[in-house]
């Protein structure tokens, strides 16, 4: 009897532990699954992730000297500054060159490497207003001229001088040469003149064939036209206006005039230079010395090209 009632007992208690197992069969197959998915997903950045693939996790060994040198490296890094214009956004502070901080060699490049060549356009607006090409410069460049103290703009000066026979008196020819050989010395290399003295008729001083060319005022050249000089001599009338037709007649122009008389000369002559330097307009620096007679024709033939006029009262001591 006893045996008989067990039986249906035992038989619950399978059936009860059959339920169970397989509930928990069931839960260990979902959850495997689940983890299987998620490593082939490649959730948590494991290497290999997606690829079903096992990649071992490899150590490296490092020593204490070779770990030192890392973090040497790593402070040179840090210190190098970040490139201008190369990930760096406006709003960030960066290095700012002035001129003043850059060297030649930063400006032309090293002897190793070619660099950049700026011209004065590329940087004149570093430099201020007027700082590149600053001082005396004409219609030719940035030479300059001083003749009886009068300045003249430019690279080309043509000389037009009285030798008529009044100059021959009171040492005014011997000022005269002085202030040419003064003038001529002071003058650039990269200057070219040339000097037509007049009377009644003109000469070109240095020129065996009367024609008028530029000479540069190298130091040799400038010797050669200083012994020219000492050679003038004072005698004629007073006559600028040939002298004047063929200055006019040079080709490059000059950039500037001197005009130097001591005495009168016709109204006529004075509106023929007028007239001839109505299409140019170069500067002609008009200098009445010491006597002002002819004046008011200086004054106007000053004005009418942009020059300037001066009266020098005497020799200089």
């Amino acid at each position: 009897m006893l045996r008989a009632a067990a039986g249906p007992l035992l038989r619950t208690w399978a059936s009860r532990i059959l339920i169970v197992a397989l509930a928990v069969s069931v839960l260990f197959h979902l959850t495997g699954l689940m983890l299987a998915s998620v490593y082939r997903l490649g959730v948590g950045g494991g290497p290999g992730a997606g690829t079903g693939t096992k990649t071992p996790v490899e150590f490296a060994v490092v020593s204490e000297a070779e770990l030192a040198s890392l973090q040497r490296g790593a402070e040179v890094i840090s210190d190098v500054p970040a490139p201008i214009g190369d990930g760096v956004s406006s709003e960030s502070p960066g290095t700012r060159l002035t001129l003043d901080d850059m060297t030649a060699s930063d400006l032309l490049g090293s002897g190793d490497s070619p660099g950049t060549a700026f011209s004065a356009s590329d940087i004149s607006g570093s430099l201020g207003d007027g700082a590149v090409g600053a001082g005396a410069g004409g219609g030719g460049g940035g030479g300059g001229a001083s003749f009886f103290g009068v300045e003249a703009q430019g690279n080309r000066f043509a000389y037009v001088v009285d030798v008529s026979g009044s100059m021959s008196v009171g040492g005014k020819l011997e000022a005269l040469q002085h202030e040419l050989t003064q003038s001529v010395n002071q003058l650039l290399e990269t200057s070219s003149i040339t000097i037509v003295p007049f009377s009644s008729q003109y000469e070109v001083l240095g020129s065996t064939n009367g024609k008028a060319t530029w000479i540069d005022a190298n130091d040799r050249n400038k010797k050669g036209v200083v012994r020219n000089i000492t050679t003038l001599r004072a005698n004629g009338g007073t006559n600028p206006g040939p002298a004047f037709v063929l200055v006019f007649s040079m080709k490059p122009r000059p950039d500037a005039i001197y005009f130097m008389t001591d005495g009168e000369f016709p109204e006529q002559i004075a509106s023929e230079i007028m007239a001839l330097n109505a299409e140019y307009k170069i500067p002609i620096h008009c200098i009445c010395f010491v006597s002002d007679g002819a004046a008011d024709m200086m004054k106007v033939i000053a004005q009418k090209s942009g020059g300037t006029y001066t009266f020098v009262p005497g020799p200089r001591p």
